[in-house]
């Protein structure tokens, strides 16, 4: 929508309750200014309840000093108009608020000194009472403390007794118990022994399976790869064959051999 005249901007002013209004201020001359006005005629179809006013900055000039406007393009969004009335009238509304405010402020200061005031006293003197009473319950303190340290040292004397006659009993069975402990270890020595030499003769009997199997494998010169299944393609026999070679080439005892797939 393009403006005419002040005094339909006035209009619409005030027929704008809380629609946003959208001033945007161009000239022929400018470029951009135009590429806006094409982005502002596809937004009001989008937002058809807020209105899009395009103004001529030179031609209206007045309007551009309302709004103080020194370069084009640009563009204003005005949210509910508001009459200088309306403004006085919060104004001094507000300022009687204000000074009601301060008022009670005071008033309510006044209260709190006065409060503070009896307070420390009070605090005073519960202070002065609370003394007292630790005075007393300090002497007190002490004559139980030292009656429990009479008690204490009959108890030490007593525990120290017990103690020694633990420690005695301790010792022998620590006696008796190492004693054991090395009757068994020799016990468990003499079974190693036998244990190992069992060992022994089966790894000497493994060893010599090894090598007649070994010896045997030697005599085969050829290494024998059957494809047996129907469905096997060239990708699949390329990846055995590797892998076979591979296994040939990290088990040296086996590499002279033939063995079969």
């Amino acid at each position: 929508m393009d403006l005419e005249s002040e005094e339909m901007l006035k209009e619409v002013l005030k027929e704008q309750k809380s629609r946003l209004l959208v001033l945007h201020f161009w000239t022929t001359w400018s470029e951009p200014s135009r590429h806006i006005n094409e982005a502002l005629t596809d937004l009001s179809q989008t937002y058809s309840q807020h209105r899009f006013i395009k103004i001529e900055a030179e031609e209206q000039s007045q309007v551009s000093l309302k709004y103080s406007v020194t370069a084009v393009p640009t563009v204003v969004f005005v949210k509910e108009f508001k009459q200088r009335k309306e403004f006085k009238q919060r104004k001094e509304f507000k300022q009687r608020k204000e000074f009601k405010q301060r008022k009670e402020f005071k008033q309510r200061k006044e209260f709190k000194q006065r409060k503070e005031f009896k307070q420390r006293k009070e605090f005073k003197q519960r202070k002065e009472f609370k003394q007292r009473k630790e005075f007393k319950q300090r002497k007190e303190f002490k004559q139980r403390k030292e009656f429990k340290q009479r008690k204490e040292f009959k108890q030490r004397k007593e525990f120290k007794q017990r103690k020694e006659f633990k420690q005695r009993k301790e010792f022998k069975q620590r006696k008796e118990f190492k004693q054991r402990k090395e009757f068994n270890k020799r016990k468990e020595f003499k079974q190693e022994k036998k244990l190992k030499k069992r060992k022994k003769l089966k790894q000497r009997k493994e060893w010599k399976k090894c090598q007649e199997k070994a010896e045997s494998r030697k005599k085969r010169k050829e290494v024998k790869i059957s494809f047996m299944r129907r469905r096997m393609t060239k990708r699949k026999m390329k990846r055995i064959l590797k892998r076979k070679i591979k296994r040939i080439m990290k088990r040296k005892s086996r590499a002279k051999g033939g063995e079969l797939i």
